[in-house]
Protein backbone atom coordinates (compact mmCIF):
# COMPACT_ATOMS: atom_id res chain seq x y z
CA UNK A 1 0.00 0.00 0.00
CA UNK A 2 2.67 2.60 0.85
CA UNK A 3 4.20 1.83 -2.44
CA UNK A 4 1.05 2.40 -4.41
CA UNK A 5 0.18 5.41 -2.29
CA UNK A 6 3.34 7.24 -3.01
CA UNK A 7 3.11 6.05 -6.92
CA UNK A 8 -0.04 8.21 -7.55
CA UNK A 9 1.06 11.14 -5.25
CA UNK A 10 3.57 11.66 -7.80
CA UNK A 11 1.39 11.51 -10.39
CA UNK A 12 -1.16 13.49 -8.66
CA UNK A 13 1.83 16.40 -8.52
CA UNK A 14 1.24 16.11 -12.22
CA UNK A 15 -2.28 17.02 -12.42
CA UNK A 16 -2.29 18.96 -9.49
CA UNK A 17 -1.17 22.58 -11.42
CA UNK A 18 -4.04 21.82 -14.04
CA UNK A 19 -6.59 21.53 -11.98
CA UNK A 20 -5.02 24.92 -9.92
CA UNK A 21 -4.72 27.07 -13.24
CA UNK A 22 -8.16 26.28 -14.65
CA UNK A 23 -10.55 26.48 -11.60
CA UNK A 24 -10.86 29.88 -12.18
CA UNK A 25 -13.73 32.49 -13.57
CA UNK A 26 -10.70 33.73 -16.54
CA UNK A 27 -11.78 32.87 -19.91
CA UNK A 28 -8.83 29.68 -20.16
CA UNK A 29 -10.23 27.78 -22.78
CA UNK A 30 -7.55 29.08 -25.53
CA UNK A 31 -4.79 27.75 -22.58
CA UNK A 32 -6.34 24.62 -22.02
CA UNK A 33 -5.60 22.12 -24.97
CA UNK A 34 -2.09 23.34 -24.89
CA UNK A 35 -1.51 22.76 -21.30
CA UNK A 36 -3.04 19.41 -21.30
CA UNK A 37 -0.81 18.30 -24.16
CA UNK A 38 1.70 19.25 -21.49
CA UNK A 39 0.64 17.26 -19.37
CA UNK A 40 -0.23 14.59 -21.28
CA UNK A 41 2.93 14.01 -22.68
CA UNK A 42 4.31 14.17 -19.15
CA UNK A 43 1.96 11.21 -17.86
CA UNK A 44 3.69 9.47 -21.40
CA UNK A 45 6.94 9.83 -20.55
CA UNK A 46 6.63 7.43 -17.76
CA UNK A 47 5.46 4.21 -19.45
CA UNK A 48 5.93 5.81 -23.32
CA UNK A 49 8.82 5.26 -25.61
CA UNK A 50 10.52 8.83 -26.01
CA UNK A 51 11.12 8.14 -30.15
CA UNK A 52 7.00 7.74 -30.32
CA UNK A 53 6.22 10.85 -28.65
CA UNK A 54 8.74 12.92 -30.60
CA UNK A 55 6.92 11.93 -33.64
CA UNK A 56 3.74 13.70 -32.23
CA UNK A 57 4.47 16.90 -32.86
CA UNK A 58 0.94 18.37 -32.05
CA UNK A 59 -2.38 17.68 -30.15
CA UNK A 60 -4.08 15.88 -33.65
CA UNK A 61 -0.86 13.11 -33.76
CA UNK A 62 -0.81 12.87 -29.91
CA UNK A 63 -4.88 11.60 -30.17
CA UNK A 64 -3.77 9.39 -32.73
CA UNK A 65 -1.19 7.30 -30.72
CA UNK A 66 -2.61 4.04 -30.05
CA UNK A 67 -2.61 3.42 -26.32
CA UNK A 68 -3.08 -0.07 -27.03
CA UNK A 69 0.01 -0.96 -29.13
CA UNK A 70 2.63 -2.33 -26.35
CA UNK A 71 4.81 -1.95 -28.71
CA UNK A 72 4.54 2.27 -28.20
CA UNK A 73 5.77 1.51 -24.54
CA UNK A 74 8.52 1.24 -22.51
CA UNK A 75 9.89 -2.29 -20.72
CA UNK A 76 8.19 -3.02 -17.72
CA UNK A 77 11.68 -2.35 -15.21
CA UNK A 78 11.93 0.83 -17.10
CA UNK A 79 8.24 2.19 -15.94
CA UNK A 80 8.68 5.60 -13.96
CA UNK A 81 6.55 5.07 -10.56
CA UNK A 82 8.13 8.29 -8.69
CA UNK A 83 11.45 7.99 -6.73
CA UNK A 84 9.59 7.92 -3.42
CA UNK A 85 7.67 4.42 -4.95
CA UNK A 86 11.46 3.52 -6.14
CA UNK A 87 12.84 4.14 -2.59
CA UNK A 88 9.82 1.61 -1.22
CA UNK A 89 9.65 -0.63 -4.09
CA UNK A 90 13.11 -2.21 -3.32
CA UNK A 91 12.11 -2.98 0.41
CA UNK A 92 10.02 -5.75 -1.86
CA UNK A 93 13.14 -7.66 -2.74
CA UNK A 94 10.60 -9.44 -5.30
CA UNK A 95 11.58 -9.10 -8.96
CA UNK A 96 7.98 -11.00 -9.11
CA UNK A 97 6.27 -8.42 -7.43
CA UNK A 98 8.22 -5.33 -8.13
CA UNK A 99 7.07 -6.59 -12.41
CA UNK A 100 3.47 -7.21 -10.87
CA UNK A 101 3.31 -3.66 -9.53
CA UNK A 102 5.40 -1.46 -12.88
CA UNK A 103 2.72 -3.62 -15.23
CA UNK A 104 -0.23 -2.95 -12.77
CA UNK A 105 1.09 0.96 -12.55
CA UNK A 106 1.55 1.00 -17.05
CA UNK A 107 -2.31 -0.04 -17.12
CA UNK A 108 -3.60 2.75 -14.90
CA UNK A 109 -1.62 5.40 -16.46
CA UNK A 110 -2.90 4.27 -19.95
CA UNK A 111 -6.41 4.39 -18.68
CA UNK A 112 -5.90 7.68 -16.92
CA UNK A 113 -4.01 9.02 -20.88
CA UNK A 114 -7.34 7.50 -22.19
CA UNK A 115 -9.70 8.71 -20.31
CA UNK A 116 -7.82 12.54 -20.81
CA UNK A 117 -7.95 12.01 -24.59
CA UNK A 118 -12.11 11.30 -24.30
CA UNK A 119 -13.02 13.48 -22.20
CA UNK A 120 -10.95 16.69 -21.70
CA UNK A 121 -11.27 19.35 -24.13
CA UNK A 122 -8.23 18.55 -26.50
CA UNK A 123 -10.13 15.46 -27.82
CA UNK A 124 -12.82 18.80 -29.54
CA UNK A 125 -11.38 21.18 -33.11
CA UNK A 126 -12.93 24.21 -31.43
CA UNK A 127 -10.31 24.34 -28.43
CA UNK A 128 -7.69 22.82 -29.74
CA UNK A 129 -7.91 25.64 -32.73
CA UNK A 130 -8.98 28.30 -30.04
CA UNK A 131 -5.25 28.72 -29.41
CA UNK A 132 -5.17 31.29 -31.89
CA UNK A 133 -6.86 33.76 -29.19
CA UNK A 134 -3.12 32.94 -27.33
CA UNK A 135 -0.83 35.88 -27.58
CA UNK A 136 2.38 34.26 -27.16
CA UNK A 137 1.31 32.56 -30.05
CA UNK A 138 -0.01 35.27 -32.06
CA UNK A 139 3.26 37.03 -32.39
CA UNK A 140 5.40 33.62 -32.94
CA UNK A 141 3.36 31.73 -35.16
CA UNK A 142 1.23 34.24 -37.25
CA UNK A 143 1.47 31.14 -40.02
CA UNK A 144 -0.66 28.83 -37.72
CA UNK A 145 -2.61 31.16 -35.82
CA UNK A 146 -4.53 32.39 -39.03
CA UNK A 147 -5.00 28.25 -39.95
CA UNK A 148 -6.31 27.98 -36.63
CA UNK A 149 -8.02 30.91 -36.84
CA UNK A 150 -10.20 29.68 -40.29
CA UNK A 151 -10.78 26.37 -38.50
CA UNK A 152 -12.83 28.19 -35.95
CA UNK A 153 -14.55 30.10 -37.99
CA UNK A 154 -15.18 27.10 -40.17
CA UNK A 155 -16.94 25.14 -37.27
CA UNK A 156 -18.76 28.22 -36.14
CA UNK A 157 -20.10 28.28 -39.76
CA UNK A 158 -20.66 24.50 -39.35
CA UNK A 159 -22.88 24.98 -36.24
CA UNK A 160 -24.91 28.20 -37.39
CA UNK A 161 -23.46 30.36 -34.79
CA UNK A 162 -21.86 32.23 -37.64
CA UNK A 163 -22.70 33.40 -41.25
CA UNK A 164 -20.32 32.61 -43.81
CA UNK A 165 -20.46 35.48 -45.77
CA UNK A 166 -19.14 37.22 -42.88
CA UNK A 167 -16.16 35.13 -42.74
CA UNK A 168 -13.78 36.93 -45.14
CA UNK A 169 -14.02 40.28 -43.91
CA UNK A 170 -13.15 38.20 -40.19
CA UNK A 171 -10.25 36.90 -42.24
CA UNK A 172 -8.89 39.99 -42.77
CA UNK A 173 -9.41 41.88 -39.41
CA UNK A 174 -7.28 38.90 -37.50
CA UNK A 175 -4.99 39.14 -40.29
CA UNK A 176 -4.67 42.81 -39.58
CA UNK A 177 -4.64 42.48 -36.17
CA UNK A 178 -1.76 39.98 -36.51
CA UNK A 179 0.26 42.14 -38.14
CA UNK A 180 -0.63 45.18 -35.48
CA UNK A 181 0.50 42.58 -32.81
CA UNK A 182 4.17 42.08 -34.15
CA UNK A 183 4.76 45.54 -35.68
CA UNK A 184 3.37 47.87 -32.43
CA UNK A 185 2.61 45.75 -29.34
CA UNK A 186 5.21 42.87 -29.55
CA UNK A 187 6.69 43.18 -26.19
CA UNK A 188 3.05 43.43 -24.10
CA UNK A 189 2.01 40.22 -26.36
CA UNK A 190 5.27 38.20 -25.33
CA UNK A 191 4.81 39.41 -22.07
CA UNK A 192 1.44 37.72 -21.28
CA UNK A 193 0.86 35.06 -18.62
CA UNK A 194 -2.51 33.60 -18.97
CA UNK A 195 -1.80 32.37 -15.33
CA UNK A 196 -1.78 36.09 -14.25
CA UNK A 197 -3.32 38.10 -16.98
CA UNK A 198 -7.02 38.10 -17.84
CA UNK A 199 -7.20 37.13 -21.93
CA UNK A 200 -10.45 39.18 -22.26
CA UNK A 201 -8.83 42.25 -20.44
CA UNK A 202 -6.27 42.25 -22.66
CA UNK A 203 -7.41 41.79 -26.18
CA UNK A 204 -10.19 44.46 -25.29
CA UNK A 205 -7.52 47.19 -24.38
CA UNK A 206 -6.03 45.86 -27.88
CA UNK A 207 -8.96 45.33 -30.49
CA UNK A 208 -12.01 47.02 -28.61
CA UNK A 209 -10.53 50.50 -29.35
CA UNK A 210 -9.82 49.78 -32.87
CA UNK A 211 -13.07 50.86 -34.80
CA UNK A 212 -11.75 49.04 -37.99
CA UNK A 213 -11.37 45.40 -35.76
CA UNK A 214 -15.05 45.79 -34.56
CA UNK A 215 -16.65 42.56 -36.09
CA UNK A 216 -13.47 41.17 -35.11
CA UNK A 217 -14.21 41.80 -31.31
CA UNK A 218 -17.41 41.07 -31.57
CA UNK A 219 -16.52 37.63 -32.31
CA UNK A 220 -13.69 37.03 -30.20
CA UNK A 221 -16.22 38.37 -27.22
CA UNK A 222 -18.45 35.63 -27.66
CA UNK A 223 -16.14 32.61 -28.26
CA UNK A 224 -14.41 34.27 -25.15
CA UNK A 225 -18.28 34.30 -23.34
CA UNK A 226 -18.87 30.45 -24.51
CA UNK A 227 -15.82 29.26 -23.48
CA UNK A 228 -16.17 30.57 -20.40
CA UNK A 229 -19.88 31.63 -19.49
CA UNK A 230 -19.11 33.19 -16.01
CA UNK A 231 -20.29 36.27 -14.46
CA UNK A 232 -17.20 37.80 -14.10
CA UNK A 233 -16.39 37.03 -17.98
CA UNK A 234 -19.58 38.37 -18.99
CA UNK A 235 -19.20 41.68 -16.60
CA UNK A 236 -16.27 41.99 -18.36
CA UNK A 237 -18.10 42.46 -22.01
CA UNK A 238 -21.45 44.22 -20.82
CA UNK A 239 -22.84 47.26 -19.12
CA UNK A 240 -25.46 45.41 -17.92
CA UNK A 241 -24.17 44.76 -14.77
CA UNK A 242 -23.78 48.79 -13.49
CA UNK A 243 -27.61 48.60 -13.31
CA UNK A 244 -27.76 45.39 -11.39
CA UNK A 245 -29.07 45.18 -7.90
CA UNK A 246 -29.82 41.69 -5.96
CA UNK A 247 -33.40 40.87 -5.77
CA UNK A 248 -34.72 43.52 -8.92
CA UNK A 249 -37.65 42.06 -10.65
CA UNK A 250 -37.34 41.85 -14.92
CA UNK A 251 -39.74 44.92 -14.98
CA UNK A 252 -37.49 47.21 -12.62
CA UNK A 253 -34.22 46.01 -14.26
CA UNK A 254 -35.84 46.73 -17.79
CA UNK A 255 -36.53 50.18 -16.43
CA UNK A 256 -33.09 50.86 -15.42
CA UNK A 257 -31.47 50.10 -18.81
CA UNK A 258 -33.89 51.99 -20.58
CA UNK A 259 -32.80 55.01 -18.39
CA UNK A 260 -28.83 54.37 -18.18
CA UNK A 261 -29.40 53.86 -22.76
CA UNK A 262 -30.70 57.09 -22.50
CA UNK A 263 -28.21 58.92 -20.03
CA UNK A 264 -25.49 57.13 -22.33
CA UNK A 265 -27.13 58.62 -25.42
CA UNK A 266 -27.01 62.17 -24.64
CA UNK A 267 -23.66 62.03 -23.34
CA UNK A 268 -24.07 61.78 -20.20
CA UNK A 269 -25.86 62.63 -16.81
CA UNK A 270 -24.39 66.18 -17.02
CA UNK A 271 -26.25 66.58 -20.00
CA UNK A 272 -30.06 65.71 -18.86
CA UNK A 273 -33.00 67.90 -19.10
CA UNK A 274 -35.44 67.18 -16.43
CA UNK A 275 -38.31 68.98 -17.39
CA UNK A 276 -41.74 69.66 -15.73
CA UNK A 277 -43.47 66.54 -16.79
CA UNK A 278 -40.84 64.06 -15.20
CA UNK A 279 -41.20 65.90 -12.24
CA UNK A 280 -44.90 65.23 -12.45
CA UNK A 281 -44.63 61.61 -13.52
CA UNK A 282 -42.03 61.35 -10.55
CA UNK A 283 -44.41 62.47 -8.12
CA UNK A 284 -46.83 60.06 -8.86
CA UNK A 285 -44.58 57.46 -8.43
CA UNK A 286 -45.70 56.36 -5.47
CA UNK A 287 -49.45 56.40 -6.22
CA UNK A 288 -48.34 54.14 -8.88
CA UNK A 289 -46.36 51.86 -7.07
CA UNK A 290 -49.21 51.54 -4.73
CA UNK A 291 -51.61 50.32 -7.37
CA UNK A 292 -49.21 48.17 -8.93
CA UNK A 293 -48.75 46.32 -5.54
CA UNK A 294 -52.79 46.03 -4.95
CA UNK A 295 -53.31 44.96 -8.95
CA UNK A 296 -50.29 42.13 -8.28
CA UNK A 297 -51.93 41.29 -4.81
CA UNK A 298 -55.41 40.53 -7.17
CA UNK A 299 -53.93 38.61 -9.18
CA UNK A 300 -52.23 36.67 -6.65
CA UNK A 301 -55.96 35.91 -5.25
CA UNK A 302 -57.41 35.19 -8.44
CA UNK A 303 -54.48 32.48 -9.43
CA UNK A 304 -55.32 31.27 -6.07
CA UNK A 305 -58.94 30.87 -6.44
CA UNK A 306 -58.55 29.68 -9.96
CA UNK A 307 -56.24 26.59 -8.05
CA UNK A 308 -59.00 25.90 -5.84
CA UNK A 309 -61.62 25.45 -8.90
CA UNK A 310 -59.33 23.86 -10.71
CA UNK A 311 -58.91 20.88 -7.37
CA UNK A 312 -62.71 20.91 -6.93
CA UNK A 313 -63.35 19.87 -11.02
CA UNK A 314 -60.76 17.18 -10.94
CA UNK A 315 -62.57 15.74 -7.99
CA UNK A 316 -65.72 16.12 -9.44
CA UNK A 317 -64.45 14.66 -12.71
CA UNK A 318 -62.76 11.52 -10.57
CA UNK A 319 -66.64 11.24 -8.70
CA UNK A 320 -67.93 11.11 -11.62
CA UNK A 321 -65.84 8.44 -12.87
CA UNK A 322 -66.14 6.32 -10.11
CA UNK A 323 -70.56 7.25 -9.80
CA UNK A 324 -70.22 5.76 -13.50
CA UNK A 325 -68.12 2.91 -12.65
CA UNK A 326 -69.99 1.63 -9.94
CA UNK A 327 -73.62 2.04 -11.41
CA UNK A 328 -72.13 -0.47 -14.26
CA UNK A 329 -70.82 -2.71 -11.78
CA UNK A 330 -74.28 -2.81 -9.68
CA UNK A 331 -76.47 -2.97 -13.18
CA UNK A 332 -74.07 -6.28 -14.02
CA UNK A 333 -74.70 -7.75 -10.61
CA UNK A 334 -78.30 -7.57 -10.97
CA UNK A 335 -78.20 -9.06 -13.82
CA UNK A 336 -76.16 -12.30 -12.34
CA UNK A 337 -78.60 -12.51 -9.27
CA UNK A 338 -81.52 -12.44 -11.47
CA UNK A 339 -79.86 -15.04 -13.80
CA UNK A 340 -78.91 -17.45 -10.95
CA UNK A 341 -82.01 -16.55 -9.04
CA UNK A 342 -83.99 -18.18 -11.87
CA UNK A 343 -81.65 -20.90 -12.67
CA UNK A 344 -82.01 -22.10 -9.31
CA UNK A 345 -85.44 -21.89 -9.18
CA UNK A 346 -85.43 -23.76 -12.41
CA UNK A 347 -82.87 -26.66 -11.22
CA UNK A 348 -84.04 -26.52 -7.86
CA UNK A 349 -79.99 -26.25 -6.78
CA UNK A 350 -79.40 -24.73 -3.20
CA UNK A 351 -76.02 -23.73 -4.32
CA UNK A 352 -76.99 -21.65 -7.19
CA UNK A 353 -79.23 -19.43 -4.29
CA UNK A 354 -76.55 -19.10 -1.92
CA UNK A 355 -74.15 -17.34 -5.15
CA UNK A 356 -77.40 -15.36 -5.61
CA UNK A 357 -77.93 -13.89 -2.36
CA UNK A 358 -73.77 -13.39 -1.96
CA UNK A 359 -73.76 -11.75 -5.77
CA UNK A 360 -76.94 -9.90 -4.16
CA UNK A 361 -75.04 -8.31 -0.95
CA UNK A 362 -72.29 -7.48 -2.99
CA UNK A 363 -74.90 -5.33 -5.00
CA UNK A 364 -76.13 -3.83 -2.28
CA UNK A 365 -72.29 -2.91 -0.93
CA UNK A 366 -72.07 -1.37 -4.04
CA UNK A 367 -75.02 0.44 -4.05
CA UNK A 368 -74.10 2.11 -0.60
CA UNK A 369 -70.77 3.29 -2.07
CA UNK A 370 -72.47 5.03 -4.85
CA UNK A 371 -74.69 6.66 -3.21
CA UNK A 372 -71.55 8.18 -0.64
CA UNK A 373 -70.81 9.39 -4.17
CA UNK A 374 -73.47 10.96 -4.98
CA UNK A 375 -73.38 12.38 -1.76
CA UNK A 376 -69.61 13.80 -2.21
CA UNK A 377 -70.71 15.34 -5.38
CA UNK A 378 -73.44 17.54 -4.58
CA UNK A 379 -70.83 18.49 -1.70
CA UNK A 380 -68.47 19.48 -4.52
CA UNK A 381 -71.31 21.32 -6.67
CA UNK A 382 -71.96 23.28 -3.58
CA UNK A 383 -68.45 24.43 -3.62
CA UNK A 384 -68.18 24.77 -6.75
CA UNK A 385 -70.99 27.62 -7.11
CA UNK A 386 -69.32 29.52 -4.31
CA UNK A 387 -66.15 29.53 -6.49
Amino acid sequence: MPVKMAAFKSMAKQLQPFLAIFQSDNPLLPFMASTLQEMIVGLMKRYVKAGVLQKATSAVKLLKLDLSDVKNFLEIKKVDIGLVAVDKLKKLQADKKIYQFKSEFQSFLTTIVGKLFEKTPIAYTLARNLTCLDPNLIVTDKEGCCAKFNVVLSKLVKCSRLNIRDCDPLVLQYSEFLDLAIKAEKSAFEEFNFKVDRLDIFLQKQIGSVSSLSKLWDLLRELLILSNPSQATVESFSVNWQVMIKNSKEKTFVARCTIHDHIQSIGGLVQLVVYKELHVVASAGRQRYSAYLEEQKKEQQQAFQNRKRKIVFEEKAEFEEKEKRLASEISALQLDVDSLAKEAEEKSKLVLVTKSNALRKAAKGKERALKKIKDELRELAKKSASL
